[in-house]
């Protein structure tokens, strides 16, 4: 393919000049950065306009239960450094994309048999496994979890 390229570099700061791309792709890496921000301000930087993004992501719907959020197995499994729907929303907002839909919501107890595959069936996850064996009280922090935790497909314009 000779209109496609791949080029490594942080997502909080693309190796690509300004308003040269037409379409920005992440699955599941926004809710990593510790300055997510940064990140919609570089997928604006960098479109075209009316350049188009798509990403998909874990995202919150309501606030985690404090020793979940603190665990590292969490953030590893893409949960605990998820931001609130809103927030999340309104960063992309803020950072002039537009026409921001999400065509896709999934959550629930089948999300967390994915994330925590071993408080489920023992399957594995692309982001990581969290270790519910280490924390207290781990069937009620999975219920919290499933509650809580929602994977969305969110698509938009510059």
């Amino acid at each position: 393919m000779s209109n496609v390229e791949f080029r490594k570099g942080r997502i909080e700061d693309l190796p690509v000049e300004s308003g040269t791309v037409d379409y920005v792709i992440s699955n599941c890496v926004i809710n990593l950065s510790q300055d997510k921000p940064a990140v919609f301000r570089e997928i604006a930087r960098v479109l075209k306009p009316g350049g188009h993004f798509a990403v998909s992501d874990i995202v919150l719907l309501k606030t985690l239960p404090d020793a979940l959020a603190r665990d590292i197995s969490a953030y590893v499994g893409c949960i605990s450094g998820a931001s609130l729907l809103g927030d999340y929303l309104g960063t992309a907002l803020a950072a002039g994309l537009r026409e921001i839909s999400i065509p896709r919501i999934a959550h629930g107890t089948e999300l967390i048999k994915v994330l925590a595959p071993s408080a489920c069936d023992g399957g594995g996850s692309c982001c990581g496994t969290i270790s519910v064996a280490t924390l207290k009280d781990s069937t009620t922090l999975i219920q919290d979890a499933a509650e809580a935790i929602a994977s969305i497909k969110l698509h938009g314009r510059k």
